[in-house]
């Protein structure tokens, strides 16, 4: 019996990591960060209500499944379906390189997608503003990853 895919929200932490959404859409997916060196186990580990609630999200995502990328100020990238999950502990790959600040890197647990390159604008620099009423919540809006409804 299969289900019905389901769409994922996962915010690009563009503040904190400039050109991260960039390196998402050449590299073909969307990341996570919390990182098992840092003692974040998908089984165990530590239990920071954050690192919680995404370990859960990312045990319900599938292949199959759609993604949007969330950036701030009520903004989205482009959506993709998922084509693979490299997101366990022994498969860390970090965008954002080692170094003194994140000495095992950082956003590392990767999600592969394909980008739906028919919606949304041409050039993949440029982000669409949700109207008002599509909007993320607070709660929504920077949370690592979480399921969203789709725009009807």
């Amino acid at each position: 019996m299969s289900t019905a895919p389901k769409l994922w929200r996962v915010y690009c932490m563009e503040d904190s990591f400039p050109g991260m959404w960039q390196r998402w859409f050449l590299n073909q997916c969307v990341v996570v960060g919390w990182p098992t060196g840092d003692g974040f186990r998908l089984d165990g580990g530590l239990k920071r209500m954050n690192w919680t609630k995404a370990r859960s999200a990312l045990n319900g995502v599938a292949i199959g499944d759609s993604v949007i990328v969330a950036l701030r100020g009520s903004t989205v990238g482009r959506i993709g379906v998922i084509t693979g999950l490299k997101y366990d502990d022994d498969n860390w790959n970090p965008l954002v390189p080692i170094s003194k600040q994140y000495p095992f890197g950082e956003m590392g647990r990767r999600i592969e997608v394909r980008w739906d390159l028919t919606a949304g604008p041409t050039d993949r620099s440029l982000v669409i503003q949700l109207p008002e009423a599509y909007r993320f919540n607070s709660g929504q809006a920077r949370q690592t990853i979480g399921r969203s409804n789709p725009i009807q």
